[in-house]
């Protein structure tokens, strides 16, 4: 991100100085930069929005779906019971007369039913640890790298008590065709989910879809408790990843 100094006139580049290259004069209370990292701040609001709405839409197609599946289903069943009963007294009838005529014969008439049963498969938690990969049916994920962050930007600190933690997360698809990265991802400290910050263009984000096959990288910052020794990055329903800093 680029701002205009306002005391030289010099261009800053913000990811790269703490301060003025040209006449090392501060723009901690430059306007164009508050403006800038307010301009961030609505975008990254935006972006979660969307992914939420999203996330929503989602799951209000997957209940619909689910309904319609469940009325045709029932009517399946209630129209395989109206033909199954004549064919069984049909069948039954048949069967007595074969027996009539056969009083000295031990033949028996079996009728097997096949049922198939479709099994949904349920997802068991994984715990693991550093470098160490979390595996579901679709993808799997790890944490590499642990990084402790001043400042965002060069100026904005943490809160009272607080510090900025920066977590690098590896993801890969596991399956023959695309998948959505739409978990939501948390970080856990003594119990309590902490605060993730804005976006930082220096550590992106992940994206949100995967090809088959392939792996992707991306990063998640969070205000932790100043003393803080370790972290458990949740991701998804089923991936804990506990993370403990070298004293």
């Amino acid at each position: 991100m680029k701002i205009i100094c306002e005391y030289c006139g010099s261009s800053i580049d913000v990811n790269k100085y703490d301060k003025c290259p040209n006449c090392m004069a501060s723009y901690k209370d430059n306007k164009m930069f508050k403006e800038r990292i307010e301009d961030l701040k609505k975008e990254k609001e935006l972006e979660y929005e969307e992914k939420k709405l999203n996330m929503e839409n989602k799951r209000m197609a997957n209940e619909q779906t689910k309904r319609i599946l469940g009325t045709f289903a029932k009517v399946s069943i209630v129209s395989k019971i109206i033909f199954i009963i004549p064919l069984i007294m049909f069948i039954l009838i048949i069967t007595l007369a074969i027996k009539q005529f056969n009083n000295n014969s031990n033949r028996e008439s079996t009728i097997n039913h096949i049922t198939t049963t479709t099994t949904k498969i349920k997802e068991k938690e994984v715990t693991v640890n550093l470098n160490e990969y979390g595996e579901v049916t679709n993808y799997k994920v790890k944490v590499d790298e642990i990084i402790s962050l001043d400042k965002l930007y060069g100026v904005l600190s943490p809160s009272e008590n607080k510090k900025f933690k920066v977590f690098h997360i590896i993801v890969e698809n596991k399956l023959d065709k695309t998948i959505r990265l739409d978990q939501k991802i948390n970080c856990i400290v003594d119990g309590y989910v902490q605060k993730e910050t804005f976006y930082y263009s220096k550590y992106p984000d992940l994206p949100y879809s995967l090809d088959a096959g392939l792996k992707t990288e991306g990063y998640v910052i969070y205000e932790v408790p100043k003393d803080a020794k370790e972290y458990t990055i949740k991701y998804g329903d089923y991936i804990n990843i506990v993370l403990k800093e070298e004293v």
